[in-house]
């Protein structure tokens, strides 16, 4: 008995020693792995391996890259490509200063960039967020108010999801339906205006954002089980869309309202404060809903630089604000350069008679607008997908071979 109990606490004691030095070795690991790639990844089943073994792409990448990893190109003034600020990446490049990790979303404004990872937090580089271009953490997911009942169901649900960038104000939306609107630069972001706002329970029991933030509302409040679907943001004015439809608008500066982009009549006096209202998240709080639009069921808002538009559930396409340059889309005779209040635009000026056509998808940016739309034609089989640009093609943006500096008819995008 005396043996066994000897080698017994032998046995214990060089045990101890080998446990901790490996578990202090798993969390050296851990702290490294995760210094090196910040960004969580989410775990990979064997058919997502297999589907991306299997792709095809277009790009060579070198084999130390990830598949995940994104590609970017063009003027680099903002750092927001890379690092170095020797000028433009001419050609795309792997940003390996972002990770190899599965990303929710990812958007490139003018002096800043950011991107949600798998975990749902958000990630923010480029001069507009620090003046040295390094990447830092934003936004974490946080627990409201109404939803610490249930504390990690809430967790979970609270994670980032997508993206909406402005000048100088990111807006994000949340898995479970909230809007979040915080400031572009990392500076702001640290004076954490929030914690005055929060309850004490919030504060002690809620998952701790990391930074400054706004939760965005509905004038008025959001009916019973209705949520934030989507959003758009412009130069000076956001647009969202809620799971029944509804549609609302809401100023990001006091210029938000110069071409009645907001599809109201609001007028705007900036608020003495200490941050520019460009890049006060709380300049403005409370959307409102697009009086001229209720009853239509929208699903889809979509903005650019003046411009706004939204599209129904059946393929109908609406557009409101500045149209000096045609970007709206209602023709080469419909010379207003404010379009006041929202107009259906037609898309299918530009096809023969008999075709029908339903927009699947908007995008907006400048003063160039583009519609995805589904064609079909009576008496033929089958359909086919068109890519309709309008507005300026200064640039050649159009994709129609010419370097028009206005077109207000939707043309198809000839390759």
């Amino acid at each position: 008995m005396s043996f066994a109990s000897s080698s017994a606490r032998t046995i214990r004691a060089r045990t101890i020693p080998v446990a901790t030095a490996t578990a202090l070795s798993v969390s050296i690991y851990a702290v490294y792995t995760t210094w090196q790639n910040p960004l969580l990844a989410e775990d990979l089943t064997q058919e997502t391996v297999a589907s991306i073994s299997k792709s095809k792409s277009k790009f060579a990448l070198p084999s130390t890259v990830s598949p995940y990893t994104p590609l970017g190109w063009g003027n680099n003034r903002n750092l927001t490509l890379s690092a170095d600020p020797s000028g433009t990446v001419k050609k795309p490049a792997p940003l390996t200063f972002i990770g190899a990790t599965p990303l929710r979303d990812l958007v490139v404004a003018e002096r800043y960039g950011a991107c949600i990872d798998a975990r749902g937090d958000c990630w923010m580089w480029g001069t507009g967020y620090d003046p040295s271009g390094q990447m830092g953490r934003s936004l974490k997911g946080k627990v409201s108010d109404d939803h610490l009942t249930n504390c990690a169901r809430a967790d979970k649900s609270q994670k980032l999801k997508e993206l909406a960038p402005g000048p100088a104000k990111l807006i994000a939306l949340s898995r479970d339906g909230k809007l979040y609107a915080i400031s572009s630069s990392k500076a702001l972001q640290a004076k954490r205006n929030d914690r005055n706002e929060q309850s004490w329970w919030s504060y002690i029991f809620g998952t701790n954002p990391g930074v400054d933030y706004y939760e965005l509302k509905a004038q008025g409040g959001l009916k019973r089980g209705e949520k934030w679907t989507g959003v758009s943001v412009g130069t000076n004015h956001l647009l969202a869309v809620t799971s029944t439809g509804r549609s609302f608008s809401l100023p990001l500066s006091p210029l938000a309202n110069t071409h009645r982009q907001l599809g109201t009549r609001q007028e705007f006096t900036p608020m003495p404060r200490d941050i520019p209202a460009e890049s006060d998240p709380r300049f403005a709080t409370e959307l409102t809903e697009i009086p001229s639009l209720t009853g239509i069921q929208i699903a889809q808002v979509a903005t650019s630089d003046r411009s706004s538009f939204v599209r129904t559930f059946n393929g109908r396409v609406l557009g409101f604000g500045a149209n000096e340059v045609g970007q709206i889309g209602l023709g080469s005779h419909a010379a207003v350069e404010i379009v006041q209040v929202p107009v259906e635009i037609v898309l299918a000026k530009g096809y023969p008679g008999g075709t029908t056509l339903n927009c699947t998808d908007i995008k907006a940016g400048g003063t160039t607008t583009f519609f995805t739309v589904e064609r079909s034609a009576s008496g033929k089989e089958g359909s086919f997908i068109d890519l309709l640009a309008c507005g300026s093609g200064i640039t050649g943006s159009l994709g129609n071979g010419l370097w028009s500096s206005a077109n207000g008819t939707p043309s198809r995008v000839k390759t």
